[in-house]
This record gives C-alpha cells, sequence and structure tokens, in this order.
C-alpha cells in the first residue's frame, strides 16, 4: 500500500466535493489505497449523526469495499506518539485522536 487517507479526505470523495479530490481518488490504484480502522471509526460515527443514514451507509459501504482497512496495533501507536512529538517540536502540532 502507497497511500493512506485521512477521515477528511474520505468524506471528500464520498461527498464528490471538491471535484478535483474526487477526480484524483478515481485515477488511483485502489490496491495501493488504504484506510485505518480509526478512520473507519470516524467515517462509522459520521453516519450515525447524519440524517440520511441508511443513503450514508450505503455510500460509506460502497467507498469501503474497494480499500484495504489497516488496524490500528501498539506499532501504530507508537509512531503515532513519536511522529507527534516530533511534530510538536517544531510548531506543526497534529490534532489528538
Amino acid at each position: 500500500m502507497k497511500m493512506l487517507l485521512d477521515t477528511n479526505i474520505c468524506i471528500y470523495v464520498t461527498k464528490r466535493k471538491p471535484v478535483s479530490v474526487r477526480e484524483k481518488f478515481l485515477s488511483l490504484d485502489f490496491a495501493d489505497v488504504g484506510v485505518s480502522s480509526i478512520t473507519v471509526a470516524e467515517l462509522e460515527y459520521g453516519v450515525y449523526k447524519s440524517q440520511q443514514r441508511e443513503k450514508n451507509q450505503e455510500a460509506l459501504n460502497e467507498f469501503l469495499r474497494f480499500l484495504q482497512i489497516l488496524p490500528y496495533d501498539e506499532k501504530a501507536a507508537k509512531v503515532y506518539a513519536k511522529v507527534g512529538r516530533e511534530l510538536e517540536i517544531k510548531g506543526q502540532v497534529i490534532s489528538p485522536m
């Protein structure tokens, strides 16, 4: 896998806005694209909050059907902590999970 999508990019693709993001996504080889299990959890949470749950759940299921879903494990947690601290030192704070 070469690319891991974050929650915002997934939302842009499923909502088809901005168009340029969706076009870029559609040009990718889906074998090279994935999302983390945390991103899936955030997207599912958004479905539960939405007014159009059924429609949004179908769209999310269709979107995820093509992607690898990577588990968030201990190794990922350690990398997150290390990278987060390195960015913080540089003044580039990332949001907490």
